[in-house]
């Protein structure tokens, strides 16, 4: 597999139910799954199949024969006819390997979810490097100065204190806005109004109408 970053050749770790992909140039890491829902190199085998250790012991007789994949312990299709085998040929199904596959499964399913996280990180901090450099354009400094004086420079949420910031009240907007979805505001109710659009009501201070 290439890398989708960088195009160079990924290094590939087995994980039998996955694969971990991982470019030791750009560090771009990703998971691909088999297709088949049970592993990369299935090594299907009939076993006996108990429906559990007390119906064993009691009558080993009253089995049921199944493929299982000697790679990842999946039990694959429908029952076998038991008359096609030979009993004393036949191994018991492993459940060990069942287990040892479930506890890869939360292994790679953590991996995978922290290769997310990161992506998201790194998402939002190319966002917000974009983001400065063009709060220090001259094509933001031109809308921001129009903002602050159509508001006469006053805060448009307490309506008492000088405003000092111009802020987005619609995001999807940014670097294209139009005016009228930016507004004045002073540091205290800029900072107040942020903390809540990023979901922090319970600990926003209020928004004071009174001149400090």
């Amino acid at each position: 597999m290439n890398c989708p970053n960088c195009n160079t050749s990924t290094k590939s770790i087995d994980k039998t139910i996955a694969f971990y992909h991982i470019c030791e140039k750009c560090y771009f890491k990703s998971v691909s799954y088999p297709e088949n829902g049970c592993c990369f190199f299935p090594r299907n085998e009939p076993v006996k199949y108990y429906k559990d250790n007390v119906e064993a012991m009691q009558d080993t007789d009253k089995y049921v024969v199944y493929y299982q994949c000697q790679s990842c312990g999946k039990k694959n299709g429908t029952a076998l006819k038991k008359t096609n085998f030979n009993k004393s040929e036949l191994k018991h199904f492993d459940e060990d390997l069942v287990e040892q596959t479930q506890q890869l499964r939360i292994e790679v399913r953590e991996y995978a979810q922290e290769i997310d996280k990161q992506k998201i990180e790194e998402r939002r901090d190319t966002f917000w490097n974009d983001y400065s450099e063009y709060l220090k354009s001259e094509e933001w400094q031109i809308k921001r100065a129009l903002v602050l004086k159509r508001d006469n420079y006053l805060c448009q949420s307490c309506l008492c204190e000088t405003a000092m910031e111009v802020h987005h009240k619609v995001g999807i907007f940014r670097k294209n806005e139009p005016l009228f979805t930016l507004v004045s505001l002073c540091g205290k109710c800029h900072n107040i109004i942020t903390e809540i659009e990023r979901g922090n009501h319970k600990n926003a201070k209020k928004i004071s109408h009174k001149k400090e």
